[in-house]
């Protein structure tokens, strides 16, 4: 939420920010409804009204939904995004927000995300080598060897990164 990204201070061009759902505290505590219903107030006073669906630590996202299946005498409601990911659904904000549990996410976090604030692109199938040179072999001066560069398929851009509401434990 503050410090620099890429060169860029957060300070200066708070369109770099994400909002914090969890306004600064630190302390651990289990994903809730309630957690999450506080959050999503914080990110509507930010300026965003709606997100697409959630997407973090796949450890926070079961104990959300264990620790909801013991107090509900329903199935829990589950959603399926048009990518075929699928998880359990949070309700709190008028519009279901499907939770996609992701094993290679940061513990402890997860992150509300809106599809039109976010680009999907990439030049051509990969992996493959970088040749934007005119050949796959790189080199910058004489002195050096030459390089081969991996080029991965898809880039993941962001470019409304305000719109990203997060909650953090710890």
């Amino acid at each position: 939420t503050s410090g620099t990204f890429q060169d860029v201070s957060r300070t200066t061009y708070p369109g770099y920010k994400g909002t914090d759902g969890r306004k600064g505290v630190t302390t651990t505590a289990p994903l809730s409804d309630a957690m999450m219903g506080a959050g999503v107030i914080v990110g509507w006073r930010a300026g965003t009204r709606r997100w697409d669906f959630g997407y973090g630590d796949a450890n926070s996202i079961e104990v959300f939904k264990n620790s909801k299946q013991s107090l509900v005498r329903y199935n829990l409601p589950t959603g399926t995004l048009k990518s075929g990911f699928s998880g359990v659904q949070y309700d709190g904000t008028g519009q279901p927000i499907t939770l996609i549990p992701a094993r290679k996410s940061k513990s402890g976090k997860i992150y509300f995300l809106r599809k039109d604030a976010a680009s999907l692109y990439g030049r051509r199938k990969g992996p493959a080598l970088d040749d934007h040179t005119g050949s796959t072999l790189q080199r910058f001066d004489m002195s050096l060897p030459f390089e081969f560069w991996m080029v991965d398929r898809l880039e993941w851009g962001w470019e409304n990164p305000s719109s990203i509401l997060f909650f953090a434990n710890g």
